[in-house]
């Protein structure tokens, strides 16, 4: 309305009403349904005023989630909220009924809206219950066109992902892990095998790493190989291609080696596998004749490798790093062996 000379304007923080009128403040408050966080002022709320000798236009609610009709004259008023869409859609609306309210004459009242909050929580824990901190989340609402990623974040110590003020509807948590870590073959040096994890929560087109680490010392990293997130024969995998060589493992005293799949804060470590290389074994007679047999080749970490010779020859698997101990030859009363690699002098017995 127009001011006039002595009248008070709507909303007018400092004006005060005639003594023979009246006021209403209305309030629209945001509640947190869990009781835990305080309350926060909702704006743009629309509100009406109807009803009694004095009724008023529509208005919204300021940024502090009030408004105030004034002068009223006394009589019975309906005080009517009406929310934006998305208010709506992130609050429970339905609690926000018109109300009545009497005014007497010089009176104030004051009509106050809580509005409930939608609200999502997950916790996160292994099966024996244990609060699981530090894993990468990221949550989705499902829209008509299907799940929409409106969130990340990591698991606290308590394992918990809330979010509130979320739309209604089918929420969905998705934790960034990394499991079943698997070797697609023998790891043996000039033979290129596939390192891989399954994946939850990441994308193909994910980046990560795939760290070679020494078997005895998981700390130790013997070669990192750039990894990404496929899908393989319909699962989700970060995967790695490895051609063991043997510079980057000359170090490398032993024969056991493992596997770290790392993909944001995601880790998994791979079973201690065998790291091998083929050494060719002939087998001749006295006069220089080639002769197929069976030969047991014992090393000193333990392991034995049994081979057959074909046409007096045959590559055997041979632990990285490890020494011959001892070679067995099976229904021979003599035999001179040469050795030419892979043995320590004087130490191996036939």
């Amino acid at each position: 309305f127009k001011a006039k000379p002595g009248s008070k304007k709507l909303n007018d923080p400092v004006s005060v009403c005639p003594n023979t009128k009246g006021e209403i403040r209305i309030e629209t408050w945001a509640t947190d349904p869990r009781g835990v966080e305080p309350n926060e002022a909702l704006s743009g709320v629309a509100l009406s005023v109807t009803g009694g000798p004095t009724a008023t236009s529509d208005a919204k609610t300021a940024a502090d989630g009030r408004w105030r009709y004034q002068p009223l004259s006394a009589g019975t008023y309906t005080v009517t909220p009406t929310f934006i869409t998305d208010l709506s859609e992130k609050h429970d609306t339905s609690a926000a009924a018109a109300r009545i309210q009497l005014l007497a004459a010089g009176g104030r009242a004051t009509v106050v809206f809580l509005v409930p909050w939608n609200w999502v929580e997950f916790i996160v824990h292994d099966t024996a219950g244990r609060a699981l901190q530090n894993l990468d989340w990221q949550l989705a609402w499902q829209a008509p066109a299907g799940f929409e990623e409106y969130a990340t974040g990591t698991t606290g110590a308590d394992g918990k992902v809330y979010r509130k003020k979320v739309k209604r509807g089918t929420h969905r948590l998705e934790i960034k892990a990394l499991t079943r870590p698997s070797w697609s073959g023998e790891a043996k040096i000039g033979t290129e095998i596939v390192l891989a994890a399954e994946t939850e929560g990441f994308k193909v087109g994910d980046a990560g790493t795939i760290d070679i680490l020494d078997g005895h010392d998981l700390n130790t990293v013997l070669q990192t190989l750039p990894a990404t997130v496929k899908q393989t024969n319909g699962t989700l995998r970060l995967e790695a291609r490895w051609k063991p060589a043997e510079g980057p493992i000359a170090n490398l005293r032993h024969s056991l080696i493992g596997f770290r799949a790392v993909a944001g804060r995601a880790v998994v470590y791979s079973s201690r596998e065998t790291l091998w290389k083929e050494e060719p074994v002939r087998f001749e007679d006295g006069k220089g004749r080639s002769v197929d047999r069976q030969v047991e080749l014992i090393f000193l970490g333990g392991r034995a490798v049994t081979v057959s010779t074909l046409n007096g020859k045959v590559n055997a698997k041979v632990p990285w790093g490890d020494a011959l101990r001892a070679v067995k030859l099976t229904g021979l009363t003599k035999a001179r062996v040469k050795i030419e690699s892979g043995a320590l002098a004087g130490n191996v017995s036939v």
